[in-house]
């Protein structure tokens, strides 16, 4: 077959020789106008991206020879074209088999002609090596190809090689910390499942753990230990934390706990999750473990886009599988969520999901997620798979679901916004799910580019009864807070505090002790003390003593205002604004080692049991959760009815 010279090209990416010899062209070049005939050349077609070339495997030389010769005689010369063959009749993927490719090239290259050079067959089977991390061309199958010694090949890339085990052992540890089995660990690194427990059970671990921590106390950071050791900073920390209560793991990562339902953070944590359009903070996740999971629960996430919930349950100590149409990461498995519940959902603690907001981010995606559709058919798929969480998940299981409200593109005409949030959360309860809790999450201006910001600071409010309150929380962070109307339980809750109904209080504490009963937990239950002295019926403390007595719980008494002795509660509530933690309450008692419940009838600002908490903490709880039995709320000067 005739090729003409012209449409074929050279790829040094696979051509295995550095340099071409001159001398050898010129010769050949000779021979031509003697009339020499050469034998065909080695071709191969590839594709590349979709385009398709003609590339060399064997005969440079004689190729060059052509070319070179061609000019003295015109396009219309024998020399326009080269005679020529294929090595495989097919388009080859170069990505897919780019190795191949290599290994042909230079097995034909060392057969006649000028031979290869020592150097030329390192630097090529450096490539290889580097090219294929599972180890599918072994050095002997290398040599054999080559007709060189397999030690002389192992030599070549053998510090390739031990890099590459160390990295899939780092993931065999990472993927052991999620709760993987050995089988599931195999098909991802690629060996036999018997040697994953090889790995898990060398002694690795315990020896980086100890590492870290003589690198820490020679003043270093995680961050520095990592890159001594080699491995990425999410699985240094992971490594180090290993052990440690939830507590302890959120001061040594320094994420702070939201006690309210206001969860505001800046920017996103670079140890959570990796660039991935709409990544969302790694701190969001990481309280909702806190709250809702404890270490060693199943965590699912069908929709893990960069992976930060991954890291965020690596980090924390809890299993987790995540899913995705698109894995970009090896512990991110391929599912098409919209075929159904990805597998383990039935079986899981948590199930965290972060879908696309519709159309917001669509030119990020691909063409096959749900962004992709129409606005109608969005909504039908956000009711599908509510009832198919409730049918799937299982009796005390949690669902978090993280969606925003679409303030621009595609606006449907005549309207403000698109209020996915109040869509989602109908479309869950009409399941039957039942709401724990709503969590506003709004977006700091960090996350803002400049020319958003200066957007989103020109938007006038002109119809408040147009606006969800929700929606405006994302937006302006700084001057709304979460909103909460009246409902008729608080003002009732409201009545009898005013008027000290004690048997109303009676019947609501027996009510919640029913909850507390039904959750299986056990606490040491604790109060805020009396805003005066002077008062002979305390609501809170009366609420506490039923709970504890109908519980048999132990009633801590410890809580004391710190300062201020004979002061208005109002001038109180007004301090505690603004003071630290010593100078507004302070706990009397060591509560180490405790899970402490703090009690209250009702809160209206949440500042009195945000101190006690932080009071109840500094005094070494283990844990601090409240309860309270209604919200009231406050106007503001623009209208709107608050609580936060």
């Amino acid at each position: 077959m005739k090729i003409s010279i012209n449409d074929i090209l050279i790829d040094n990416d696979i051509y295995p020789r550095t340099r071409k010899s001159q001398q050898t062209i010129d010769q050949y070049v000779e021979a031509l106008r003697a009339g020499a005939q050469f034998p065909s050349i080695e071709c191969q077609r590839i594709s590349i991206d979709g385009t398709e070339q003609i590339i060399i495997l064997d005969g440079l030389h004689r190729w060059e020879a052509y070319k070179k010769a061609q000019p003295e005689l015109g396009e219309n010369s024998d020399f326009s074209q080269i005679e020529a063959h294929f090595w495989k009749d097919e388009v080859l993927d170069k990505k897919e088999n780019l190795n191949l490719l290599r290994l042909r090239s230079a097995a034909l290259n060392s057969q006649h002609g000028d031979r290869m050079t020592n150097a030329d067959y390192q630097s090529l089977a450096e490539k290889i090596a580097r090219d294929d991390p599972d180890h599918k061309l072994s050095s002997e199958t290398i040599a054999k190809e080559w007709g060189l010694r397999p030690r002389t090949v192992r030599d070549w890339v053998q510090s390739i090689r031990a890099k590459q085990k160390a990295k899939r052992d780092r993931i065999i540890f990472k993927l052991s910390m999620l709760g993987w089995s050995t089988r599931e660990i195999a098909e991802v690194v690629g060996i036999d499942y018997s040697n994953i427990s090889r790995v898990l059970q060398n002694g690795e671990i315990a020896k980086m753990q100890q590492a870290i921590s003589d690198w820490l106390s020679q003043g270093k950071t995680v961050e520095e230990a990592a890159e001594k050791l080699e491995i990425d900073a999410t699985l240094a920390w992971a490594i180090h934390l290993c052990g440690k209560s939830d507590i302890e793991r959120l001061a040594d990562l320094g994420v702070s706990l939201k006690l309210y339902d206001d969860w505001s953070f800046q920017g996103c944590d670079a140890r959570l999750g990796i660039s991935y359009p709409g990544r969302i903070p790694g701190q969001l996740v990481i309280n909702t473990l806190y709250y809702y999971t404890v270490p060693g629960d199943l965590v699912i996430d069908p929709m893990a886009g960069g992976g930060t919930v991954v890291d965020a349950c690596l980090l924390m100590g809890r299993k987790c599988y995540a899913y995705d149409i698109e894995p970009v990461r090896k512990d991110i498995k391929k599912h098409n969520i919209e075929a159904s519940l990805p597998p383990g959902s039935d079986e899981c603690n948590l199930m965290f999901i972060d879908p696309p907001y519709w159309s917001m981010l669509d030119e990020q995606y691909s063409d096959e997620s749900v962004s992709s559709k129409t606005l109608d058919d969005f909504n039908k798929w956000l009711e599908k798979l509510a009832s198919d969480c409730y049918v799937t998940l299982k009796p005390g299981a949690k669902l978090a679901f993280l969606i925003q409200n679409q303030t621009e593109k595609n606006i449907p005409e005549g309207k403000y916004y698109l209020d996915h949030v109040f869509t989602a959360q109908k479309n869950f309860v009409d399941a039957g799910f039942k709401m724990v809790r709503r969590i506003n999450c709004p977006l700091s201006t960090e996350t803002f580019t400049p020319q958003r910001e200066a957007k989103m600071k020109g938007i006038k409010i002109t119809e408040r009864s147009e606006i969800e309150g929700i929606a405006l929380a994302r937006y302006y962070p700084k001057r709304l807070k979460r909103l909460h109307y009246w409902d008729e339980f608080s003002r009732d809750l409201y009545q009898f505090k005013k008027y000290y109904d004690v048997a109303l209080i009676e019947k609501l504490a027996k009510g919640l002790a029913e909850v507390l009963r039904a959750t299986g937990r056990t606490f040491d239950i604790a109060t805020h003390p009396p805003p005066s002295r002077a008062r002979l019926y305390y609501p809170c403390s009366h609420l506490a003593q039923i709970v504890s007595t109908e519980l048999d719980l132990d009633l801590l008494d410890c809580l004391r205002w710190a300062g201020g002795k004979g002061e208005s509660q109002k001038k109180r509530v007004g301090r505690m604004k603004l003071a630290r933690l010593y100078e507004a309450v302070e706990c009397t008692s060591d509560l180490s080692g405790l899970d402490i419940l703090l009690l209250d009838d009702i809160c209206t600002t949440g500042i009195t049991l945000s101190k006690c908490q932080e009071a109840l903490k500094f005094a070494g709880a283990e844990s601090c959760f409240s309860a309270v039995l209604g919200w009231t709320v406050s106007e503001d000067k623009s209208g709107f009815k608050r609580a936060f």
